[in-house]
Parts: structure tokens; C-alpha cells; sequence
């Protein structure tokens, strides 16, 4: 019995003024509680905190209380049913008394007793809720330390070198790469760009990199707020391989190859669209009879191109004949059609007897753009030789009949050609000077330059059984040898409209010679003749020689005899000369008659300037 007044005593400390919160019964037992303070049972001593103490039973089974005040009883003795000096406390047994008083116990209702009970329970509760949150808290504070120690772990752990599942290499698809690292806890970032990535710079890797373009691959490992590995990378070439002199790699931009052949047979190999050469010297004969793209005159780390050409010098060859010359490339094949160009080479013919930059056959039809091509050192020099049905265009190009005895800037046989704003020039020839000469082929050339040289026989053009050629907006400059003639037509009847004929032979010097054979020109037109001395017409088969122009731009003779038919109309004869050689670039005052306007690659000159108002004949527009 005194061990339940002991727990209930414990109980009460906390909680006797919580009886007062309790519901209809626990106010009717507060209420009993207050008669019982004014007839002296509730009365404390000390001035403490008062509470009533069960402390026994009486007879009748009720309970026995006394107050409790600071832990004691109100009359000195203990909480736990004792006198301070030991002894029993008096009326544990029989009825009891209140503090300072002999005033008999009064027993609790069961009022009271519930509405004690209900804040016991209530305090067990909250002792039960505080120790729940004393147990989370240091569960939490466990936690916390063991995270710190896992951030303290993972911060130390040894980060070994990113590894990648393909190395540099040339591939004709798209690929995909897969990154991992031997250390669990580490993350990758990574960059396709070539710039180095970084715990905070690039993508995180959460799977195989599909790589569609040609990439520069980097990757670093690192663990959070730890140690951090070396960038790593690899670099890929997507559908084109790259060269660059001097170098021993792979193909990719990073790791060029070394040569031009090596390039050449990879791409072969591997169906690739393009070759991308770095700017510097090559020496090299290559033929070239599938579709494929040549690019030169890049940086040799390929970022942007340079400001010089990639330069080939052809390699000797031990015979060489018209029909199979030596060369610098060979152009061979239908498969080569406009989509496959070659652009930015400067093309230096080898010392054989015939001896080609660019050699261009058997109906191949690729785009030459932005190329200087010369002839070699031998009998017969050639920029390019075009024969056999094919049919390039030429953009912008300086094709050169180099150091050959007799040498072509162009020369077209049995196929076609169309020539865009380039120089084709003869070369330093002492035989024979030609800008270009076609046999049995066609042309159709616009705002370009076609100059023959001070050999002893030089011709811009000359046309043998060539029918259907077109030349517009060009300057024709026949040269200063012997003989000269802008152009020289045998059996062909070429259109030319706004150019410029211009000879200066020492022997002789014609604006254009019409030789034996139907050799008249299907147009003469809006033309301007410089020079000339001997004739700025002179028909071989006749010998009739047309040395002037009338009121409407026909050509006369001496005798004043018109050109028949109406092909020859509103040509112009001036005095002023085009500029130096190799430009041959028209004087800004010029007197000339205004050109005629046309439309297509005519319509802008040798440089790509859009042709204005003041339109002028010859390859150069005129501010």
C-alpha cells in the first residue's frame, strides 16, 4: 500500500493542478477538493506547493491522505509514509489527519480519483513523448556523425583516370562512347566541345554519348568535396579524315595523318565524303576516282582555315605522253560530279615532258574552287587538262601553264568546260603561250581573265572544231611575242559579249583571227579591241583584215567594207590598255562604252563584285 501512495505522490508532483482541466467529473472533484482546503485538509505549511498524498487505506477500504508540501508532509514526515525520526507515521492504519492538525482524513471521491488518474496518465504520456524525442534526437545525432564520416571517407577515397570505350579514331557513322571510372562513389563530367570539364563545367555522364559530328571528347572523374582526377580524351572524325604535314596520326583533327596518299586510301576505305588538309607542303600524285571532297588550306589544329593553301608538288614520272601525262591529282571517273570539290590547293606540276597541275578525265565533273594550278618544268606545261567527256567547273581559280616550252593555263579536249571570275594564263613559255585551248570542246567562261605570254606564238584562247562556246565579261589579252591574237578560231564559232580583245604581238597583233574553215563567231557584241596593230579582225581564208569600227559598232575594213550579217554590232576601239600582268586589271578611267547587261556568273566580276550601273566589259567591274 505504501509503494501505490509512493507512485501516486511521484505522479501528483507533476500534475495535481492538472485535475482542473478534466471534464464534468473531474470539476465536481475539484470541488471537494476545495471544501476540504477551507475546513483546513488542503492547508500547507511552509508556503510550498501543496498536494494531497494517499498514504494508506482506511477500514472501510478508503483512501488515506495527507498534504504534501515540497516533497514532505505537511507535519514532518517523509513522503514515503515515515516519521523524519523513522517511526511509523501516525494513522497509517487508522483515520487519517491533515497537516498541523488532528483534523480526520477525508477520503477522496471518485471524481477525484479520476481526475488524478487522468493527469497521471497524461504526465506518462508526455514523459513517454519526451523520451520518444530524447531517442530521435540522438538517432539524428548519430545520423549526422556517421554522415559527416562517410563525407570524410568518400573525400579521401583515390580517384583513379576516366576510361573511354573507343579511342581516337575515323569513322563514316555515328557512334556512341561509354565512360566509366574504377571507384563507385565518383561521378564523370565530360565536354565535346575540347574544352576541359571540371566538377562544376561540363555534363554529368548518365549513360553512352551518341556522337553524330566530329568531337573532341574530355572527361574527369571527382567524388563529392574530394579528390579529382586528370582530364582525359579522345577525339573522333566523323564521315572526313584529316591531314596535315609532317604528322604521324590517326586521321582525326587532333591526330592528323601525315600524307596525302595515306588520306586518300583511308577515305577509299572507309566511304568518306571528305578529306580536310592542313596548310603546308605535300608532295604527292594522286588519282582520284571516287566521290571525295578535298578541303586544304586549314589551321593545322583545324579550327578555322589558314590564311595560305595547302601546296602539292607533283612527283616524278618516269614517261609521260599527251594522253597520260604527269600529274599533281588525276580526276578520273563519272562517280566525280560537282557534289565532290576540291578547293584551296595550289597545284605545282612536276619537270616531265607533259606535265599537268590538275588533270580532269574520263566524264568526271568535279568543282575546282579558290585553286592555283601550275604546269611543270618540260616540253608542255598545263595549270589544268580537261579530256575524255568530262566537264568541271571552275570557281575562282589561277590555273598557270607553268615553265613547259610550250605551255596552256587551260586546256580542253573532247569536253567541256564552264570557267567562273578565275585567271587562266600561259605561263612563262618561250614556244607557245596559251591562256587556254580547246579542241572538239566547248567552254563557257565569264568575268575571267585568259592571257596568253611573250611567247613566240600566244593566243588568250584558241578554238579548233569547237562549237557552242560562250565568253562573257572576260578580258582577253593575247600577249607580246612574236605573234599575238586574243583569240584564234579554226573551224569554231564562239559568242562573245562585253569583253575585252587586246593584243600587243611584235609581228603581228589581231584582236581575234578567223582561220581557214567556218571560223566566224556566233556573237560579236559590246566588245572593246586594244591594240590590235594588225587587224582587229583578220579573216586567214581571204586574207581580208577588218581594222576599225563604224557608227554602229561594226567591223570595217581600211576600204570601208562591213562585216556581213549582223553577229558584229556596237564594239568599241580604245587606247587604253588593261592593267599588269598577271591581274590584267581595268583602269578606273577608261573611256569605254558601257557594257552590256547580263544576268548569271556574269553579272559579278573576277572577284565576286556585283556588277553596278556603270557596267564595263572585260572580268573587272569598274567603281
Amino acid at each position: 500500500m505504501l509503494g501505490l501512495a509512493l507512485g501516486l505522490a511521484s505522479s501528483l508532483l507533476a500534475c495535481g493542478a492538472k485535475a482542473g482541466k478534466a471534464s464534468d467529473d473531474a470539476a465536481a472533484g475539484a470541488d471537494a477538493a476545495s471544501g476540504m482546503a477551507a475546513s483546513g485538509g488542503l492547508a500547507a505549511s511552509g508556503g510550498g506547493a501543496a498536494n494531497l498524498v494517499v498514504i494508506g487505506t482506511n477500514p472501510d477500504g478508503t483512501p488515506i491522505y495527507r498534504t504534501l508540501v515540497d516533497g514532505s508532509l505537511a507535519d514532518g514526515t517523509l513522503a514515503d509514509g515515515t516519521a523524519a525520526d523513522g517511526t511509523a507515521l501516525e494513522g497509517s492504519a487508522g483515520a487519517a489527519t491533515t497537516a498541523g492538525s488532528d483534523t480526520p482524513g477525508v477520503p477522496l471521491t471518485e471524481a477525484q480519483q479520476a481526475a488524478i488518474a487522468a493527469a497521471a496518465a497524461e504526465n506518462q504520456a508526455d514523459l513517454a513523448a519526451n523520451a520518444a524525442a530524447n531517442r530521435l534526437a540522438e538517432a539524428a545525432r548519430q545520423a549526422e556523425a556517421a554522415r559527416q564520416a562517410e563525407i570524410r571517407r568518400i573525400a579521401n577515397l583515390p580517384v583513379p583516370d576516366p576510361r573511354l570505350s573507343q579511342a581516337s579514331g575515323v569513322h563514316n557513322a555515328a557512334i556512341s562512347v561509354s565512360l566509366s571510372v574504377a571507384q563507385p562513389e565518383a561521378a564523370i563530367n565530360y565536354t565535346l566541345d575540347g574544352s576541359a570539364p571540371s566538377r562544376d563545367r561540363g555534363q554529368r555522364y548518365n549513360g553512352p554519348i551518341a556522337i553524330a559530328a566530329t568531337s573532341w571528347l574530355r572527361a574527369v572523374a571527382f567524388v563529392p568535396g574530394g579528390k579529382i582526377s586528370a582530364v582525359v580524351g579522345a577525339d573522333y572524325a566523323i564521315n572526313e579524315v584529316y591531314v596535315a604535314a609532317e604528322a604521324n596520326g590517326v586521321g582525326t583533327p587532333r591526330s592528323p595523318l601525315g600524307s596525302l596518299a595515306s588520306a586518300l586510301t583511308t577515305a577509299k576505305e572507309k566511304n568518306l565524303p571528305l578529306i580536310k588538309v592542313a596548310a603546308g607542303m605535300y608532295t604527292a600524285s594522286l588519282e582520284i576516282d571516287f566521290a571525295v571532297s578535298l578541303s586544304g588550306g586549314w589551321q593545322t589544329n583545324f579550327v578555322a582555315r589558314s590564311n595560305g593553301l595547302s601546296i602539292v608538288r607533283g612527283q616524278e614520272a618516269a614517261r609521260s605522253t599527251k594522253q597520260e601525262p604527269a600529274f599533281v591529282f588525276k580526276y578520273n571517273g563519272a562517280a566525280l560530279t560537282n557534289a565532290a570539290y576540291l578547293e584551296y590547293f595550289d597545284l605545282r606540276g612536276t619537270d616531265s615532258s607533259y606535265s599537268v597541275g590538275l588533270f580532269i578525265t574520263n566524264r568526271a565533273a568535279p568543282l575546282v574552287r579558290q585553286v592555283a594550278s601550275a604546269g611543270g618544268f618540260g616540253s608542255y606545261g598545263y595549270g589544268a587538262m580537261v579530256t575524255a567527256n568530262a566537264s568541271p567547273l571552275f570557281r575562282a581559280c589561277r590555273l598557270s601553264g607553268g615553265e613547259g616550252a610550250t605551255a596552256y593555263g587551260l586546256s580542253v579536249d573532247s569536253a567541256q568546260a564552264t570557267v567562273e571570275s578565275s585567271w587562266l594564263l600561259a605561263g612563262s613559255g618561250g614556244v607557245g603561250g596559251y591562256g587556254a585551248a580547246l579542241t572538239d570542246a566547248r567552254i563557257k567562261a565569264s568575268s575571267s581573265v585568259f592571257a596568253g605570254n611573250a611567247a613566240n606564238t600566244s593566243y588568250a584562247v584558241a578554238f579548233y572544231n569547237s562549237s557552242r562556246s560562250e565568253l562573257e565579261n572576260c578580258s582577253l589579252v593575247g600577249g607580246s611575242g612574236r605573234e599575238a591574237a586574243a583569240v584564234f578560231s579554226s573551224a569554231s564559232n564562239p559568242a562573245l559579249v562585253n569583253c575585252l580583245l587586246t593584243a600587243q604581238g611584235v609581228s603581228k597583233s589581231y584582236g581575234y583571227i578567223g582561220n581557214y574553215g567556218a571560223s566566224t563567231p556566233a556573237k560579236l557584241q559590246n566588245n572593246v579591241f586594244i591594240g590590235c596593230a594588225s587587224a582587229l579582225y583578220y579573216v586567214v581564208d581571204g586574207r581580208v583584215a577588218y581594222t576599225a569600227v563604224n557608227g554602229e559598232g561594226n567591223l570595217v575594213t581600211a576600204e570601208g567594207a562591213a562585216f556581213a550579217g549582223s553577229i558584229a554590232r556596237q564594239n568599241a576601239v580604245s587606247a587604253i590598255a588593261p592593267g599588269a600582268a598577271p591581274d590584267y586589271r581595268s583602269p578606273a578611267e577608261h573611256g569605254w562604252p558601257a557594257g552590256q547587261v547580263l544576268t548569271g556568273a556574269a553579272a559579278t566580276d573576277i572577284h565576286g563584285t556585283p556588277r553596278g550601273a556603270s557596267w564595263t566589259p572585260g572580268a573587272w567591274q569598274v567603281p
